[in-house]
């Protein structure tokens, strides 16, 4: 599927499940687009490095290397592991490995630092877009209620993200212990009592394989899906799985009614 492409069957989906709603008022067809929110429609580097300078700030150490270690984390290249983005900064990790990952869990799972996130270009134009076209907008995401409910809305709030109306719904996870495939899983599976999802986006592959086998399986072959699982190309854990065949790659977000970009 090329870019010019899967917009349209994106808006054809909408189009078709507002259709359907339409005649059958009384069905759950209300087409529902589900987003991932960190590193999907938002990027929380910025979170990172200002959770690193914090951490750094609190460890003993002689000023000139404490400053040196600041000055680089305004330029370090950050990466999925918080002990890589460690030892990036020249910090052994077997002498901190426990201190700094409570040190980072606590804070980056916080309402704290939500604000330094930053939305990515063309996100909240699109929900946007997509909202004003009938659709709904579920956020999905591993981010912790209790914690950061708050402080998510606040920024989307501040940002114009769709949220808090009758068009949107923020699903959080209630604790750690649950694994991020299987409350996802799950929290697709409640979005079926309320509409028909069409446009599922995540940034981990072992996310968009789990919606793409949850969606074939409600929708076998050969009927033609009238729905789309796409992976947002920027960060995600290490060790990910590849993709299954029929998921698209977006690497931009763009105004629907624009073109996106995909790689084949």
């Amino acid at each position: 599927m090329n870019q010019e492409s899967w917009v349209g069957h994106l808006l054809e989906s909408i189009e078709h499940s507002l259709k359907q709603t339409a005649i059958s008022p009384h069905t759950k067809n209300r087409p529902i687009v589900v987003v991932d929110v960190d590193l999907t429609i938002v990027d929380n580097q910025e979170r990172t490095r200002a959770i690193l300078r914090d951490y750094i700030q609190s460890r003993p150490m002689p000023f000139p290397q404490k400053s040196a270690i600041l000055e680089t984390i305004q330029t370090l290249p950050i990466e999925f592991s918080i002990g890589k983005n460690l030892a990036a900064l020249g910090i052994p990790l077997d002498e901190v490995r426990t201190d700094a990952r409570d040190f980072w869990q606590k804070r980056f799972f916080s309402d704290r630092y939500l604000h330094y996130d930053v939305p990515y270009i063309g996100a909240v134009e699109a929900l946007q877009s997509l909202v004003k076209r009938g659709a709904f907008v579920a956020y999905v995401t591993g981010r912790i209620a209790s914690t950061m409910a708050a402080g998510t809305v606040r920024e989307f709030l501040h940002h114009g993200f769709p949220v808090t109306t009758a068009d949107s719904m923020l699903i959080m996870k209630t604790s750690h212990e649950e694994e991020d495939t299987e409350f996802k899983i799950r929290s697709l599976n409640s979005l079926f009592d309320i509409g028909q999802p069409v446009w599922l986006v995540d940034n981990e592959p072992r996310i968009c394989n789990a919606w793409h086998d949850m969606m074939s399986n409600r929708q076998p072959a050969p009927t033609t899906p009238r729905w789309l699982v796409m992976h947002r190309t920027t960060r995600h854990s290490p060790g990910a799985p590849p993709l299954h065949p029929g998921i698209a790659q977006m690497n931009m977000w763009l105004p629907v009614s624009g073109e996106y970009a995909q790689n084949d």
